[in-house]
């Protein structure tokens, strides 16, 4: 009775398989092209983020003789630095970092900047319980033109250990 079936031969039937199989495989990655190109596209366009950037900065401490120009007194546990700008923007602001091996002192803004160009001594305050003075470090931070954004350039952060830094 059940004799007379009629269907698919196992090989046709794999052969049909394999073929959807590849025609929703290209159909998805048609897809995934053309929106990611999009996507990337999109991204590719410039935008007014662009222009604001910490490339054009470059602070450093002045070297006169090979020596760097930064003093720490211990009296008033400050350090004196003769800072350059060498770089086409102007710096706002300077987050200052003192490590101590007892405290590290963390300052968001000292309140003054440096135009671009110039050079200018800064005086830069540690609280009294610091402890010995092991590491500085000195972040510019510029503003977005006509905006009060700001941003602070980690990657352009002057660095010294205490070996560096004479006593004034």
């Amino acid at each position: 009775m059940l004799n007379h079936k009629k269907g698919v031969s196992p090989l046709v039937s794999t052969l049909l398989l394999v073929l959807i199989v590849i025609a929703v495989g290209a159909t998805v990655m048609f897809v995934l092209k053309n929106l990611t190109l999009n996507t990337l596209e999109e991204e590719a366009e410039p935008t007014d983020d662009a222009e604001f950037n910490c490339d054009d900065v470059d602070v450093g401490i002045l070297k006169i003789s090979g020596k760097h120009q930064i003093c720490h007194n211990t009296e008033t546990n400050t350090l004196d630095a003769a800072i350059s700008n060498r770089g086409n923007s102007d710096i706002a602001d300077f987050k200052f970092i003192a490590i101590g091996n007892a405290k590290i002192n963390n300052i968001n803004s000292v309140g003054y900047g440096l135009k671009a160009g110039d050079n200018e001594y800064f005086y830069f305050s540690c609280s009294q319980d610091i402890g010995e003075l092991i590491h500085i470090k000195i972040t510019p931070i510029i503003n977005r033109e006509n905006s009060e954004e700001k941003l602070i350039c980690f990657n352009k952060e002057i660095t010294l250990l205490a070996d560096d830094i004479k006593e004034c």
